[in-house]
């Protein structure tokens, strides 16, 4: 029990916090009205904090992100589903004390949605179910003229803890169920409602991403919050072309042109590449530093080229396109070609693997027990200083790690890296086998010592900022 209700009070910190800050006095009332989201993470908050205070005229009310799902059986159960739904009452109450504290008094919940029109949309999710016949057909879908499908698969494998999406699972029918009402429901408060500015911590996910979509929609200005310190604040102003979380690395390579002192930026961008490969600096969400010695782990294997695994539960549609539908069905394809090359291959699971992730990822070393598994815990260092010949991601981070330290790179979806030349990214899967089948074959070009500082200035630097 006590697993669940050190969730109900804050902790240490978040306690400290609440008593160090006063009361804003928010006394005004306003037509128009300014949305922030009522996350419980202490940095988010103290960013909303700091938008609130930034803005002393203006109106803040807030909205809660709806990210509890349940599958079938606690429905049928029942029980879970109540224990699960108190759970969450009591952090909800918990955290409202805080909003208060910030001035917000108004909360909209899309699970307030009228009962009518969740039945009518729980027929709608149900008939779309039982016509849906691919991965495809869903991740196209639209509803009310909003594109949802993404997101509906994204929450399928985050919150159900799955690896990849079941098309004929009935649990489909309640993520389908629950985008509907929530498309619903703020596309009904902007019509009542007169929203100028919404603010928010991800466009991902159904309960992230639907809100994004809708406001942006119907002309509500809509900011990303970006996670940092408490000291930095990340904004990015989202648009219906630009509405993802990340930065538009599809513009770096032109934006860097209009910029002065191209050589100092590119300098910059090594130095940083740098002090992360030395461990010395680490990425916002990472819990684990992959070039952190102290804790190092010893790598005396030799492999021809190694591949590095993402977590299976991350909002794997952030980017523009991906060769394969999920991360699941890209390693479970890799494997085989591997196998069928017999190719000297290490796979490493992502250090910052979710329980779920982890979970799976002991299932896959049961049944593919001749894979080269390799330590999470392994620094990256170690893998490219033992003479492997290329690297494969399907979009991580990696990538430009592997190019920085002359090592083949080979992605199979659009990345950060996509408009730049030294990496080498499939856009098929036949592009994508022969490429691996190839890998020994290919020469790393060297000559990508200014496309990889204008890179790394760019995504690190730069754009770190959010615009």
């Amino acid at each position: 029990m006590n697993t669940f209700t050190k969730y109900w009070k804050f902790n240490i910190q978040e306690t400290d916090y609440f008593n160090s800050i006063s009361k804003h006095s928010n006394n005004i009332v306003n037509e128009k009205i300014n949305l922030i989201q009522s996350v419980h993470d202490l940095k988010m908050a103290h960013n909303f904090k700091k938008i609130i205070s930034d803005n002393p005229n203006e109106y803040f009310q807030c909205i809660v992100p709806n990210i509890t799902y349940y599958s079938f059986l606690y429905w049928v159960t029942i029980i879970p589903k109540i224990l699960k739904d108190f759970h969450h009452y009591m952090i909800r109450k918990e955290w409202r004390k805080l909003y208060n504290k910030f001035g917000i008094n108004i909360y909209y919940n899309s699970k307030n949605i009228r009962f009518l029109k969740k039945i009518s949309n729980f027929i709608l999710a149900f008939k779309f179910f039982t016509k849906l016949s691919s991965r495809e057909e869903l991740l196209n879908h639209n509803f009310n003229s909003i594109k949802c499908g993404d997101l509906i698969y994204d929450s399928y494998l985050r919150f159900n803890k799955k690896a990849t999406l079941n098309i004929n699972d009935y649990t489909l029918i309640l993520f389908l169920h629950d985008c509907y009402n929530q498309i619903d429901y703020y596309q009904d408060l902007v019509k009542t409602k007169t929203i100028i500015n919404y603010y928010t911590t991800y466009s991902t996910y159904i309960s992230h991403g639907i809100p994004v979509r809708v406001f942006l929609d119907k002309g509500v200005n809509v900011y990303v919050i970006g996670y940092s310190t408490f000291k930095k604040l990340k904004i990015k102003k989202l648009s219906i072309k630009d509405n993802t979380q990340v930065s538009p690395h599809w513009l770096y390579r032109n934006k860097f042109k209009d910029l002065e002192n191209k050589n100092n930026l590119i300098n910059l961008g090594y130095k940083k590449i740098k002090n992360r490969l030395n461990g010395s600096e680490t990425l916002d969400y990472m819990d684990t530093n992959q070039y952190d010695f102290n804790n190092k782990i010893a790598f005396n294997s030799k492999f021809e080229g190694v591949v590095f695994i993402g977590d299976f539960t991350d909002a794997q549609h952030i980017y523009r396109s991906l060769v394969y539908h999920d991360l699941y069905l890209w390693l479970i394809d890799t494997i085989r070609i591997t196998q069928k090359y017999k190719l000297n291959v290490g796979f490493k699971p992502h250090p910052n693997n979710k329980p779920e992730s982890k979970l799976l990822i002991k299932v896959l070393k049961k049944k593919y027990p001749d894979i080269n598994w390799i330590d999470p815990k392994v620094s990256n260092k170690d893998i490219f200083d033992s003479g492997i010949k290329f690297g494969v991601s399907a979009y991580g981070t990696v990538l430009s790690e592997l190019a920085f330290n002359k090592i083949l790179a080979i992605c199979c979806g659009d990345n950060p890296c996509s408009d730049f030349d030294f990496i080498l990214e499939a856009k098929n899967k036949n592009e994508y086998e022969e490429l691996i089948k190839n890998a020994n074959k290919i020469k790393f070009n060297n000559n990508y010592h200014q496309q990889l500082g204008e890179f790394i200035y760019m995504d690190k630097i730069f754009y770190s900022k959010m615009r």
